[in-house]
């Protein structure tokens, strides 16, 4: 897998999504931290399509004053522990069961250790999101320093310790969630 997405993977995928973002901060954690988080896109044209996600591990630009955080931030080693993506209408974490998630994988592996700024991307997964429904990206992560987005304007949890999904900003998220065809599957 090569560490930056080339042209051709631009003129094959494309966004589904006007949520795509950049990191613009980044998480310092004194130690290394596991943190479960889900994030729900709304889709631009609904139907099955082949996804793939895309993700940087480098701060490009700058949200807060650039002290601890700043443009072309790498972002420290981490590992992913798991990732699962579904269509689904419940945004408030309540009624989603774990039998309609489906896994992302990473060269064909659920875990996956991410090199200190790293540009990278899942394997194809097949996802069917109908027209009332969001694309909800869930994965667990550990690690120590990890850049993300604390402006997210769209709905965004963190796991607790109580085991319940909170409001929160605070974790990495894809910046982008590229389909294969501009027109559904089948």
């Amino acid at each position: 897998m090569e560490l930056i997405p080339n042209k051709e993977y631009f003129k094959k995928y494309r966004s589904n999504t006007l949520a795509s973002t950049s990191n613009n901060d980044t998480l310092f954690f004194d130690e290394e931290k596991t943190v479960t988080a889900r994030i729900f896109y709304k889709v631009i044209r609904q139907g099955k399509f082949s996804y793939r996600f895309l993700f940087s591990n480098i701060a490009d630009s700058t949200f807060s004053s650039g002290e601890k955080s700043r443009a072309n931030l790498e972002g420290g080693a981490y590992e992913i522990i798991s990732a699962f993506a579904c269509g689904c209408c419940d945004t408030d974490n309540k009624n989603i069961p774990d039998d309609c998630l489906t896994p992302i994988t990473f060269d064909s592996s659920a875990i996956r250790s991410v090199k200190k700024g790293e540009v990278y991307w899942s394997d194809e997964v097949i996802l069917d999101i109908s027209k009332d429904q969001y694309l909800m990206f869930q994965w667990t992560v550990r690690g120590k320093c990890l850049p993300y987005t604390p402006d997210k304007i769209i709905p965004s949890f963190v796991l607790d310790e109580n085991g319940e999904y909170i409001p929160s900003c605070n974790f990495p998220q894809p910046q982008r969630l590229q389909t294969l065809h501009l027109f559904p599957i089948g």
